[in-house]
C-alpha cells in the first residue's frame, strides 16, 4: 500500500521527469560528451569600473567528487596565480533566495545530494548539464563556475584547473588565450540559416557550432503581428540519439509546424552560449507557406 506521502513524491518526480524529458533528445556539445574537461571564458564587460570575466568548466562527470583549484596567468608569463584559496566542489545546498525564484532547483538539489544513495542516470545528467547553463546559482552549487574581478584590462590570460593548490604542479587543464576588454562578449549570429516551406510547417537548418553555442532561440511572427514569439518558450536543440539512417532521412534540424497555409511568416534566430546568454540575432528571414494544392 502506497502512502499519500510516497504517492506525492512519485508524482512530483514524474512531473519533473516529464518537464525535462526532452533534454534526452538534444544535440549536446562536445564539451559534455567527449569525456574531457573544457574551460570556457567570457567577458561580461565592466561593472563598477572593473572587468568581470566569467569562467565555467564542463566535463563528462559534471558532479565533481574531487575538489579542484582555479589558476590564472598572463600569456607571456610562466607563473600561475591561484585565484581562490578555497577549492571548488559541490556545495551542501543552493542559496535559499535562488530556490525561491526557481522551484526546479529544489529537485536538482535533491538529486545531487542523493547521488551516493542513488547514482545519477545518463538522461538526468544531461538535464543537470542544461540546468547548469541556464542557472548560475546551480552552477555555483556544483562548483563549476567563477567570476574573475581581478583581471586587468587589455591583458591576455589563460586559466587552468588543477587537483591541488600547488602552483608548481604541472598537471593542468588549460583554457585558450583570452584578452580582457571593456565590452561584453556576444556571440556572432548563427550562420547559414535556411528556411524551407513544407505543408503547414517550416523546415529550419543552420550551421551547428558546438564550440560557440549549445542551442538556438527561434523567434517567429506572422505578417500581421508586431512582436516575435520564442518557439516553445525555451532554447531549441536537435536530436542527438538518432541512428545514421534517421539522420539521412531527416531533411531539417528543426520543423516549426501548425502554421497556416497561404501565410507569410518572419523568423529570427540567435545562438545561446554556455553561460546562458543569447547571441546576436540574424536579420529577419521571410517565408511564405504555400497553399495545399501547391505541394507535390
Amino acid at each position: 500500500m502506497v502512502s499519500h506521502f510516497e504517492y506525492f513524491q512519485v508524482m512530483r518526480f514524474m512531473k519533473f521527469i516529464l518537464r525535462y524529458f526532452w533534454f534526452v533528445f538534444i544535440n549536446s556539445s562536445l564539451i559534455l560528451l567527449n569525456g574531457q574537461t573544457h574551460i570556457l571564458v567570457k567577458n561580461n564587460g565592466l561593472k563598477k569600473d572593473k572587468p568581470h570575466v566569467s569562467i565555467k568548466w564542463f566535463s563528462k562527470n559534471l558532479v565533481q567528487e574531487k575538489p579542484v583549484y582555479l589558476f590564472r596567468k598572463e600569456v607571456d608569463s610562466k607563473t600561475w596565480v591561484l585565484l581562490r584559496q578555497e577549492a571548488f566542489k559541490v556545495k551542501p545546498s543552493i542559496e535559499a533566495q535562488a530556490k525561491s525564484l526557481d522551484k526546479d532547483l529544489n529537485t536538482f538539489e535533491e538529486i545531487i545530494n542523493g547521488r551516493k544513495r542513488k547514482p545519477i542516470v545518463d538522461f538526468l545528467m544531461l538535464s543537470i548539464w542544461v540546468k547548469s547553463i541556464e542557472s548560475n546559482p546551480f552552477a555555483e552549487f556544483l562548483g563549476i563556475t567563477y567570476t574573475d574581478t581581478t583581471a586587468e584590462m587589455g591583458k591576455t590570460y589563460q586559466y587552468a584547473l588543477k587537483a591541488s593548490n600547488n602552483p608548481y604542479d604541472l598537471n593542468l587543464i588549460i583554457s585558450v588565450e583570452y584578452t580582457i576588454s571593456k565590452t561584453e562578449q556576444i556571440i556572432a549570429p548563427v550562420e547559414n540559416v535556411q528556411l524551407s516551406p513544407i505543408k503547414k510547417a517550416v523546415g529550419i537548418n543552420w550551421k551547428q557550432d558546438n564550440l560557440r553555442f549549445w542551442a538556438v532561440n527561434i523567434y517567429r511572427r506572422k505578417s500581421d503581428e508586431q512582436q516575435f514569439t520564442l518557439k516553445g518558450g525555451k532554447p531549441t536543440m536537435v536530436n542527438l540519439y538518432e541512428s545514421k539512417e534517421e539522420k539521412n532521412k531527416r531533411s531539417f534540424l528543426v520543423t516549426d509546424d501548425e502554421l497556416k497555409e497561404g501565410g507569410l511568416y518572419f523568423y529570427k534566430i540567435g545562438g545561446v552560449d554556455f553561460f546562458g546568454k543569447e547571441g546576436a540575432l540574424t536579420a529577419e528571414i521571410p517565408i511564405f507557406i504555400k497553399d495545399k494544392y501547391e505541394y507535390i
